[in-house]
C-alpha cells in the first residue's frame, strides 16, 4: 500500500511516497526503481549498542543523466545530515554517537522528482559498522579454537560426503557396465534369431517350392515324376 508521509528536509515539505523499511542485518543491499516526480524512502534502524557507524553507498545504474537526489536524516530531525543533489554515485559514513545524532531509524530518501519522464534504478548499500569501522563481528583470538573444531568438523563432514558420493558413482559405473553387457547380449540375441528367422525362412520357401513341383508333376504322365513311379511299379 503506499503511504504518504512529510519529511522535513533543507526547511522543505518533500513527499515520500512509499516508506519501506530495511532489515537489522548488518550489510543490506538492493536495487531500487524511483519513478519519474516521485520519492522514495527508505529507513535503517539502529538500536543494538555495538555498532557506531552507519554506512550508506549508492549508484545511479540507468535512467536518464544517470544522477538522483538523495536525502538521509535522523529520526525526528528537521534538518538532513546528508543532502546530495544531482549525483551519480556516492558513499557517506554517519557517526550515531557523535553529537547531535543518535540511535533509531535513519531515513534515506532517494528523490527523483526533479524528472519529468526518466524513470531512475539506483544500487544502494548499507553497513552496520563497529567502534573501530569494522564490518560486523570481530572473531576474537579465544574464538580461533573453536573455529579450528568447526573447520575440523567440517572437515570430516565433507570428507564423509565425497566417500559417499564416490560409492555411488561406483555404484552407477557398475551399472552402466551391467546396462552396456546386457545391451549387447540383448543386440547380439536380436541378430542371432534374425538370421535364423531368415534361413528358416528360406527353407520353407524352398520346401512348399518342391513340394508344388513333385505334387503337380504326379498329375503330368509324360513328365519324369511320373515315369519314374511307373518304373517302381514294375
Amino acid at each position: 500500500m503506499w503511504r504518504l508521509s512529510l519529511l522535513l528536509l533543507s526547511g522543505c515539505v518533500i513527499f515520500a511516497e512509499e516508506q519501506v523499511k530495511l532489515s537489522t542485518y548488518d550489510e543490506v543491499a538492493i536495487t531500487v526503481s524511483v519513478k519519474p516526480g516521485t520519492i522514495e524512502c527508505f529507513y535503517q534502524p539502529i538500536t543494538d549498542p555495538k555498532y557506531r557507524y552507519v554506512e550508506f553507498s549508492y549508484q545511479v545504474i540507468s535512467g536518464g543523466d544517470l544522477d538522483i537526489n538523495v536525502y538521509i536524516q535522523a529520526e525526528d530531525a528537521t534538518q538532513p545530515l546528508i543532502k546530495d543533489e544531482r549525483k551519480s554515485e556516492a558513499t557517506h559514513r554517519i557517526d550515531v554517537k557523535a553529537a547531535g545524532n543518535k540511535y533509531g531509524d535513519y531515513a534515506i530518501c532517494l528523490d527523483n522528482s526533479f524528472s519529468i519522464r526518466s524513470s531512475k534504478l539506483v544500487y544502494m548499500e548499507t553497513y552496520l559498522l563497529l567502534d573501530d569501522g569494522s564490518y560486523g563481528n570481530v572473531m576474537k583470538f579465544q574464538d580461533v579454537a573453536h573455529t579450528m573444531n568447526q573447520f575440523t568438523n567440517f572437515d570430516k563432514i565433507t570428507q564423509d560426503i565425497k566417500n559417499k558420493l564416490n560409492k555411488v558413482e561406483q555404484e552407477q559405473q557398475h551399472h552402466r557396465v551391467m546396462e552396456s553387457r546386457d545391451r549387447e547380449q540383448m543386440e547380439n540375441n536380436f541378430e542371432t534369431v534374425n538370421f535364423y528367422s531368415v534361413f528358416a525362412t528360406i527353407i520353407m520357401v524352398l520346401t512348399s517350392t518342391i513340394q508344388v513341383y513333385i505334387i503337380r508333376a504326379l498329375f503330368n504322365e509324360g513328365g519324369p515324376i511320373a515315369k519314374l513311379f511307373r518304373f517302381l511299379d514294375r
